[in-house]
């Protein structure tokens, strides 16, 4: 096995059964997704969406379902508002997306009397990369959620990552506060949250044991040489585990890279919420949902 399917690895995990609520399930890479992963482990789907459809597409990719846990919606936005009650209720404790529009997963998800999200929380996206060229895997946020974070949602969207990041076995994490350039400039705010959090994390442990450098170039982020030939001392520097990106902007376009790099092999969920949720892209493979997946198991559980 590899870092990256150690990272996910859900066999080992106690309990005899996952319970995931997927909201427009009538849709074949997401059920053969959960196919996929219930070889693994036994999961329990509770799908919402278009029953007929749903029915046919599970006898199509070979995915067996409780009749009784399939449920009829007339339309995405109840097929939304079902599968979160069903997570913030307790009776799934993973949500995914699955053919619904993404505004629509989202008004469902940030509806406060639906009691997924709590008050004073902040909903983030964690990536999870094995990219060939790299020694180790590599995190990434927030490529999904956040548009223009300033130093004090960057804090919280860190602590979403290491939560994750921990859960899954990594005991030190480096983190580096991606910006433009090494120095800080007024003119790039980036460079002025990214020292601003690196000071304030030295100087309390703000993020307990994990390492945060910043700011600093994602070229120095990934290569050591990079930074032996800038003359950056860091510890960071060509070890990131986790690039955290100034902007919605940038970590999706990178994010977007990596993913489109051959050999690449990747998972992402939502973080931030009472249970981790599955938000894939529309042009994602089968593969990465099925990562997603164990990433979010892997989230719940450990």
């Amino acid at each position: 096995m590899s870092a990256f399917d150690d990272l996910i690895d859900i066999k080992g995990i106690k309990g005899e059964s996952f319970s995931i609520a997927v909201a427009g399930a009538d849709h074949e890479a997401t059920l053969d997704a959960i196919r996929h992963a219930n070889r693994v482990r036994k999961i329990k789907p509770l799908l919402f969406g278009d029953r007929e459809r749903i029915l046919r597409l599970c006898r199509l990719v070979g995915l067996w379902a409780d009749p009784d846990c399939i449920f009829h919606c007339p339309d995405h936005q109840e097929a939304c508002d079902q599968a979160v009650a069903a997570v913030a209720s307790g009776r799934a404790h993973i949500l995914m997306k699955g053919l619904v529009h993404t505004s629509e997963f989202a008004r469902a998800i940030l509806n406060k009397e639906a009691g997924l999200i709590e008050p004073g929380v902040l909903l983030s996206h964690l990536g999870l990369f094995e990219v060939p060229y790299m020694r180790k895997p590599l995190f990434i946020t927030d490529a999904a959620v956040n548009i223009y974070p300033d130093a004090g949602k960057k804090k919280v969207i860190i602590s979403n990552s290491l939560q994750v990041m921990r859960r899954l076995g990594l005991k030190t994490p480096k983190i580096a506060l991606i910006t433009p350039v090494e120095t800080v400039s007024e003119k790039i705010l980036s460079t002025v949250d990214a020292a601003s959090i690196t000071a304030e994390h030295r100087e309390t442990g703000l993020f307990s044991d994990a390492v945060v450098e910043g700011p600093m170039a994602i070229d120095i982020a990934l290569s050591e040489e990079a930074a032996k030939i800038k003359g950056m001392d860091s510890r960071v520097a060509g070890d990131a585990d986790l690039l955290v990106c100034p902007s919605l902007d940038a970590a999706n376009a990178v994010l977007k890279l990596f993913s489109f790099t051959p050999g690449t092999r990747s998972a992402g969920i939502l973080v931030g919420l009472k249970a981790p949720i599955v938000l894939n892209s529309r042009s994602d493979p089968e593969i990465t949902r099925y990562y997603s997946v164990l990433m979010a198991i892997r989230t719940a559980y450990c």
